[in-house]
């Protein structure tokens, strides 16, 4: 009598259910990956989270220079109490990570940074500090001095909420930011003489306090947090008194001559000078940032700077693609010795520039020295040639029509001055990108527009570059190798290593 198909192990049938049932699963969960990441591109859906290990503060070494430069010790008054209310326990946990912080900051400020901790309960004392101090209230704020300059930092500046994914009607933190806070705070502080910058108007330059992400509020908010006094020059008449740097922010109409001529004496008495030629509306006729630009040897060309991308998505080249003109630099794409680019070489950081046009090197006039910053890759072109039909940028190569190589994207220049003194070299920063500067990318862009203006004012000892994050790791999944091997492993390894494990099972069950 012949043994049953049970006695060795499974039928057939049941065998091929289940390598059909397993097959199902490693399908269903390469769906379910997808869907993830096509969700995870959803801005709506995202969650800002408190990620710092531990919850516990650190001070960043460029920090702690910043504050030991301190031309005299500064003195820190703090004024917490405990909150009644549903938020007790989110403002308890934001002042425990202030004094925390201050703490440390103290600790090894090296004696530039004394911390006061006042009790709120003895009224009498902390009234009588408020009285010395000129502020009318104190409850819970920080009140950081420094000689007869002082600053109030309120509750709400440690940190930033968002809604509490676990209730919607109490808040978390999402974000502490102690150490920005007291470095912007005491940068501001500490600047006996603020540099002043006068920024031209008029002529459809990018809006100064604008918070749209095209305006160039953030880059105004981080130059006064660093110690800059702004102004405005309308392009009429003389520069505003005591002018250090003038700015230009992409501007899309021409200057008058009167006011190139004034733009080219500032320059050449010492002053300085951020050109940055629209790249939005190019013009580079007479009276134009271009125009002002040839009187040091450099020129606007037109056609953005593009470079070969590949979509993330579909794995396809994009070719036609507006972001194939969107550049990020680092590396050997910036200059290392520079002061300005120098750190981020130092420091593996990057910076990005959108659609930017490039800065051609001519011949600069005698004592005028042109330095490129940042360039782009080698195999970059430019995109020069517009559809007939469209009148438009087919953002494409279009063989030999359209140059290809490196190109220059930001450029120092040192001039020759009419002063007897050599260090009194008149300074020009030179970029033709408008979005580089505008809100939008600004927090990539942000240290290298602070240290671009810090060494304009001659302040080359307040370019302060962080690190890169060593738990952040980032892979250019338009350029590169990473994308293949992303869709290598997500596609093609991780499947096959759960079939893989399914036909183990499988065998291992069908065994009698």
């Amino acid at each position: 009598m012949s043994a049953s198909p049970r006695e060795h192990g499974y039928s057939r049938r049941a065998r091929a259910s289940l390598f059909a049932q397993s097959l199902l699963l490693v399908v269903l969960a390469a769906l379910v990956a997808a869907l993830c990441v096509e969700v995870s591109r959803t801005e709506a859906l995202r969650v800002r989270v408190d990620a710092s290990r531990r919850r516990v503060n650190t001070l960043a070494e460029p920090t702690l220079e910043r504050i030991r430069q301190l031309p005299s010790p500064a003195r820190v008054d703090v004024f917490f109490r405990p909150e009644p209310g549903p938020q007790r326990e989110l403002v308890a946990e934001v002042q425990r990570r202030a004094l925390e912080f201050l703490r440390l900051a103290a600790a090894r400020a090296e004696g530039k940074l004394e911390l006061d901790v006042h009790d709120t309960s003895e009224l009498e004392a902390v009234q009588a500090r408020a009285t010395e101090l000129r502020v009318d209230d104190v409850a819970n704020k920080v009140v950081v001095s420094l000689g007869e300059r002082k600053a109030v930092l309120s509750f709400e500046e440690w940190a930033q909420f968002q809604p509490d994914p676990l209730d919607a009607r109490r808040l978390a933190i999402a974000t502490f930011k102690g150490e920005e806070l007291l470095a912007s705070t005491l940068a501001r502080l500490s600047a006996m003489e603020q540099p002043r910058i006068a920024f031209s108007t008029g002529r459809g330059e990018l809006a100064r306090e604008s918070g749209e992400p095209g305006g160039a509020g953030m880059l105004a908010r981080a130059l006064r947090d660093d110690g800059f006094e702004l102004v405005d020059w309308d392009g009429t008449g003389p520069l505003p008194e005591r002018t250090d740097i003038v700015a230009l922010l992409a501007p899309t109409q021409p200057f008058e001559p009167d006011a190139l001529a004034a733009l080219r004496a500032h320059v050449e008495r010492g002053g300085r000078l951020f050109a940055a030629a629209s790249s939005v509306v190019v013009y580079t006729g007479k009276g134009s940032t271009s125009d002002l630009l040839t009187s040091y040897g450099l020129s606007v060309l037109e056609g953005p700077v593009c470079k070969e991308t590949i979509d993330p998505v579909t794995g396809i080249l994009a070719d036609g693609d507006p972001r194939v003109a969107v550049l990020p630099v680092s590396g050997s794409q910036l200059d290392a010795r520079h002061p300005i680019t120098a750190p981020f070489v130092r420091h593996g950081r990057r910076v990005v520039f959108p659609g930017a046009l490039a800065l051609q090197r001519g011949q600069p006039p005698n004592g005028v020295a042109l330095i490129e910053l940042a360039s782009s890759p080698r195999d970059s072109w430019r995109d020069t040639l517009i559809d007939p039909r469209t009148r438009a940028r087919n953002f494409a190569y279009d063989g030999p029509d359209e140059p290809i190589g490196t190109f220059a994207l930001l450029t120092a220049i040192e001039a020759h001055t009419r002063t007897e003194d050599p260090n009194a070299r008149g300074r020009v920063v030179a970029v033709a990108c408008t979005s580089a500067l505008a809100n939008a990318t600004f927090e990539t862009n942000r240290d290298l527009w602070l240290a671009s203006f810090n060494w304009l004012a001659r302040r080359e000892h307040r370019v302060v570059v962080a690190g890169a994050d060593p738990n952040v790791g980032r892979l250019d999944l338009a350029r590169g190798p990473y994308l293949a091997r992303v869709v290598q492993v997500g596609w093609f390894a991780l499947p096959a290593a759960c079939l893989l494990l399914a036909l183990s099972i499988w065998f291992a069950r069908r065994r009698p």
